[in-house]
């Protein structure tokens, strides 16, 4: 018998008592600002698609929010929770990050040229919102069930949007709404819900991610109650944004829905999607189709697909006029009027997501953002290849098929920019990103050796 060798116990040196006292003092203060989190992050998720309609006054010339107010509130605990670490995490998502901070001191930078400053400040303060959100998401969100959690506060938010969308639809009214949009409602004899958002196009958008999270939860919820019941939110959301007409949206929709089932790979489950799709959207997708995915080019007289052709000519002509380095952050509806070249017919929004980040702010950040959406996505592909957790391999499905349908569904609305829950549900992607284990390589198993 081998003796065993003694050991002779280490003493503390006043160093390094000290170092364990800090140790422990760092880890309650960390656990404090989890707890603060826990109870600031999901109202925060679940008041964004409200945005600045809902229980705001006005401050220094904006509206001060519920959801503004508990950004900052989430950006400090954030502070608080991580003063001894870097900013910028260590992970995957640490370039999602940097570029957020890129974008903004950019932003800042457009200031020297801006010829509206109000909405120069206004763009600021969103991006501003963004890297707050997106930082707090990245710190908060360290396990899937705390994005699931995420998700779910922002699909309640949407479905009270949706329930408000199909009260105006059922009442002809706008529960808010500008006085101009209402009389041109009336002109025109037409009718699109907006609900909170405030532009049919924009909750369009919303129904679109409505639908897509309803139905990934339908695929992980075991309750065959629970299945009906988002099924039929899911479809409900779907017909909202054919009231509202927006092809883009639509699009989206079908896009999501191609990807999803596609890479589900479940035969039965396509099969069922695609019957209630034909019973229940048939009637509606062909009307649908007939009048509003058709495209008209009547040069004379205008139309939405001129306005929206001639939007994209005269972005390029300011683009070229400020030689590559965008007109500024939230500067583009004052260059249309001065310099545009081509008829918009009183249109100046962009109605075009990338678009609007190409002219506003360069070809630079523009590469920028095309690096973030491609890293984004290759990251939630590597997942749903690699991910040996069948629950992180389906929210990483979730990730491709919804960023794959925002492609499309993203050049309907006027400006995606001023969408608070579309910076929020970036930063809940930005934060799974940062967290999620993507394995490169499948590890072989040891061989085990001989007990001898």
């Amino acid at each position: 018998m081998r003796e065993l060798a003694y050991r002779r116990p280490v003493r503390k040196t006043p160093h390094r008592a000290r170092a364990e006292r800090n140790a422990l003092n760092t880890e309650r203060k960390s656990e404090s600002g989890a707890k603060v989190l826990r109870w600031l992050v999901y109202p925060l998720v679940f008041l964004s698609p409200f945005g600045e309609t809902v229980l705001s006054i006005p401050f220094a010339g904006f509206q001060l929010s519920l959801f503004r107010v508990l950004a900052a509130l989430t950006f400090f605990a954030f502070i608080t929770r991580w003063s001894n670490a870097t900013i910028i995490p260590r992970s995957r998502s640490g370039y999602s990050i940097v570029f957020y901070m890129a974008w903004l001191a950019y932003a800042l930078t457009t200031g020297l040229w801006a010829l509206d400053y109000l909405r120069w400040f206004k763009y600021i303060f969103f991006i501003a919102t963004g890297l707050m959100v997106a930082l707090s998401m990245n710190a908060y969100l360290t396990k899937r069930e705390f994005v699931e959690k995420a998700l779910l506060a922002l699909f309640a938010g949407f479905v009270v949007q949706s329930i408000v969308g199909w009260y105006e639809v059922s009442t002809q009214t706008l529960v808010i709404g500008a006085q101009e949009r209402i009389e041109l409602y009336e002109s025109r004899r037409v009718f699109y819900p907006c609900a909170f958002s405030g532009h049919p196009n924009s909750l369009a958008m919303m129904m679109m991610f409505a639908s897509g999270i309803s139905l990934y939860f339908v695929r992980k919820t075991r309750s065959m109650a629970v299945k009906a019941a988002l099924t039929v939110i899911a479809i409900e959301c779907a017909a909202l944004i054919l009231q509202t007409t927006s092809r883009g949206a639509f699009i989206g929709l079908a896009i999501f829905l191609a990807c999803y089932l596609l890479l589900s790979g479940h035969k039965y489950l396509t099969a069922f999607v695609a019957v209630i799709a034909l019973v229940v959207l048939g009637p509606y997708f062909l009307e649908f189709a007939n009048t509003y995915l058709a495209f008209h080019f009547d040069w004379n007289a205008g139309g939405s697909d001129v306005i929206r052709w001639n939007l994209i000519r005269n972005g390029l002509v300011l683009l070229s006029n400020t030689f590559g380095f965008g007109v500024g952050a939230g500067q583009i509806e004052s260059n249309m009027i001065a310099f545009a070249t081509y008829p918009t017919f009183g249109i100046i929004n962009m109605h075009n997501w990338w678009m609007e980040i190409l002219v506003g702010f360069g070809i630079l950040i523009f590469i920028g953002y095309l690096v973030f959406y491609g890293r984004l996505l290759n990251d939630f592909i590597k997942t749903f290849k690699t991910s040996t957790h069948a629950e992180e391999r389906e929210l990483a499905k979730f990730g491709i098929a919804i960023m794959a349908g925002f492609v499309i569904a993203s050049i309907s609305a006027s400006s995606n920019m001023v969408c608070d829950w579309l910076w929020v549900f970036w930063g809940i992607l930005i934060g799974w990103q940062g967290n999620c284990s993507i394995l490169t390589s499948v590890a072989k198993p040891h061989a085990q050796g001989r007990d001898e």
